[in-house]
């Protein structure tokens, strides 16, 4: 009828651990899980428990012990109550039984008289997935993402106003692009329209559009009242014509199956209540 149930007393052990361990108000407890518990009754004698784990809560010590029937046949009374008359001579024990298979009607009887919780701890089967509408629940999610690269700059070309290098008596000043200036030491600002963009915002895509397919593309945008700010010069400029690239986004698509992070599943008969046991994402 039954096998070692080494396996399945392995299989309730996990499913409680991870329980405990999401559980809010117990989660700092650091609660250990033990299987195959020899505890002391108070006559001394040593008795063997499947499952054990213990914890403190206000001041007061919870005890609790599971023993695991792995049957393919529903457990009866007669195991219900081997395992009242086991605790008899332990007064602060809160004893469970957990199966696979169910229980009979006799065995849910005596447990509900004698404080004896009756739990159904198996692995997930799809009728978990089933909501009361009869509908699937949706147990997968794929996620896709997008990153986009700065776009590659491959020809700056400032239009220098020329009128305003006469005026200011600077036509014969050196104007060339220093490859050494960082990118936030260089800034076009725009004074009638209150903007300021450096070097990494045109890069950003700040005046130009970058939201073009992939290419190289060559844009011109005129000026009313800007200038060109360097570590060497401020001039005054019409126009700026840059010739730059759009490379390919990179994509990122992952799919999570819900059901990969599933332990296995508890039905408290006492309740009707079930729960679905999960571990943590890697």
């Amino acid at each position: 009828m039954s096998t070692t149930g080494r396996e399945y007393e392995l299989f309730v052990q996990n499913l409680i651990q991870a329980l405990l361990n999401s559980e809010e108000i117990l989660s700092h407890k650091n609660i250990t899980v033990e299987q195959d518990k020899k505890i002391p009754d108070t006559n001394g004698n040593i008795r063997q428990f499947d499952i054990y784990w213990e914890y403190e809560l206000a001041g007061v010590t919870y005890k609790t012990i599971i023993e695991c029937k792995d049957y393919k046949s529903k457990v009866g009374v007669d195991k219900v109550d081997a395992l009242v008359g086991k605790l008899q001579n332990f007064k602060d024990i809160k004893g469970l039984i957990a199966t696979k298979g169910g229980f009979q009607s006799g065995a849910r009887k005596s447990a509900d008289a004698n404080k004896i919780d009756l739990l159904i701890i198996r692995p997930h089967e799809e009728k978990d997935w089933i909501n009361a509408s009869g509908e699937r629940i949706i147990t997968k999610a794929t996620i896709r993402a997008q990153v986009y690269h700065p776009i590659r700059i491959i020809n700056f070309a400032p239009g220098i106003d020329r009128k305003w290098l006469e005026n200011e008596n600077k036509i014969n000043e050196h104007t060339e692009f220093d490859d050494r200036w960082r990118s936030d030491e260089v800034y076009i600002n725009e004074i009638s329209e209150g903007n300021k963009y450096s070097y990494q915002d045109i890069v950003n895509g700040k005046i130009f559009s970058r939201g073009e397919a992939p290419g190289i593309y060559l844009k011109e945008k005129k000026f009313n009242d800007a200038f060109l700010e360097t570590p060497a010069y401020k001039h005054k400029i019409k126009k700026l014509t840059i010739e730059y690239e759009v490379k390919p986004p990179l994509i990122f698509g992952n799919t999570i199956d819900f059901e990969d992070y599933v332990l296995g599943v508890i039905e408290y008969l006492a309740s009707g209540k079930k729960k679905i046991v999960t571990r943590p994402p890697q």
